[in-house]
């Protein structure tokens, strides 16, 4: 085999295998057929040649990381079983074998029973991981304590101007940089974050004097509300009411959640307009999906996107403004709504992304005639349900 000569460019990519075939790799190319790239590093020390020493450990930082995972995955599957067989940890090594162009090359030795499933399924859930770290800035609940401070240590060495790349068996990347994990030890430590975005809930009390107010939260929960602007208050006294004959209102704010996304305070209301009318029959079944939280089916599930069940309701307005047909509220687990009405012989379902993409689908099993279309707005929505309706 001819020696090649070891170079790094703009970017230095971890490639693993895990297979163990040999550990140069084949001629040509020197990297397994099975290799595949889990993290990789860029700017900063990394566009000089080579990989700097100093942060070798991030290396070491993700090898534990990987088995805790994978351990975890082996277990899972594996419910009988307390621990994990003999030699797991061995068979997952990685070995920094060489470095070619833009790549630094370990592999994961697997001299052990193939663990490929459980690499390919590792590989997933520490992106998904890291995902999630990025958006939320904070480690998902559930993780071992094991896996929470693996995960916290990855990143350690970078610099502002570096960022790491963390890879998915399909190839899905998430970019990871030192302000994510700064910001993310920092929330870890004080158990808060700081979120701004759009709120639901019911204004039940009102002080204008001090510019506070008290929210009801789909959960039944009262916390503590501000408002900057003095002039807000006469906007939020229009929606003070007893919590039973309360609309369900849309508070556009800076507020402060808990690692475990409930919300405890809100520091700053700048708008607030009407989400759902206390009234209409439909708006109680709202509030059970407004309920649901991150991994509510089966360990996945988005929680449902305002703007879908905002969408389902205007549809469920038109609906009966139009037909007798009462539509059933379902969640789905990508975060939208679905509508689903059974008449007689016909099947009619609505499906709203949490984007708003809408389509439409309808069977009469009596005829075999069936409809599948996008629709563009509530009305052609309830107009579709009302024309497939026996009602």
């Amino acid at each position: 085999m001819r020696s090649r000569r070891p170079l790094i460019t703009s970017t230095c990519s971890v490639v693993a295998s895990h297979r163990y075939h040999r550990v140069m790799g084949h001629q040509g190319d020197g990297v397994d057929d099975d290799a595949f790239v889990p993290v990789k590093f860029d700017g900063g020390r990394y566009t000089k040649k080579g990989f700097p020493l100093e942060t070798a450990g991030e290396l070491a930082n993700y090898q534990r990381l990987f088995f805790e995972v994978a351990r975890e995955v082996w277990l899972a599957d594996n419910p009988k079983r307390e621990r994990v067989p003999s030699g797991f940890e061995d068979a997952l090594e990685l070995r920094l074998t060489h470095i070619e162009t833009g790549s630094v090359v370990p592999y994961t030795v697997t001299s052990g029973p193939d663990l490929s499933e459980f690499v390919d399924q590792a590989r997933d859930r520490i992106r998904a991981v890291f995902e999630f770290v990025v958006d939320k800035k904070h480690l998902p609940d559930g993780l071992r304590e094991s896996i929470r401070d693996a995960v916290k240590r990855i990143g350690a060495s970078l610099r502002d101007d570096e960022v790491l790349y963390l890879q998915s068996a399909t190839g899905a990347e998430v970019r990871y940089t030192k302000a994510v994990r700064t910001q993310m030890i920092a929330n870890e430590e004080a158990g808060e974050v700081e979120r701004e975005g759009v709120l639901p809930g019911k204004v039940v009390e009102i002080e204008p004097d001090s510019q506070t107010f008290k929210i009801e939260l789909h959960d039944g929960r009262r916390i503590p509300a501000r408002f900057g602007d003095p002039e807000l208050w006469q906007t939020i006294v229009k929606f003070v009411k007893p919590s039973a004959e309360g609309d369900i209102v849309r508070f556009h704010a800076k507020y402060i959640e808990s690692t475990s996304e409930e919300v405890l305070r809100v520091e700053d209301v700048t708008d607030v307009e009407t989400f759902l009318d206390a009234g209409a029959p439909w708006t109680t079944r709202f509030v059970d999906l407004l309920r649901l939280r991150t991994g509510w089916y089966d360990g996945r599930g988005d929680p449902i996107a305002l703007a879908a069940i905002e969408y389902a309701s205007e549809v469920l307005r038109l609906t009966i403004e139009r037909t007798a047909a009462s539509p059933t509220v379902y969640p789905t687990p990508a975060g939208g709504v679905q509508l689903e009405l059974l008449t007689g012989a016909r099947h009619v379902e609505l499906s709203i992304s949490p984007d708003l993409d809408v389509e439409g689908y309808a069977l009469d099993s009596k005829t075999g005639e069936d409809d599948e279309t996008l629709l563009t707005s509530p009305a052609a929505a309830a107009e579709f349900i009302g024309r497939w309706s026996d009602v």
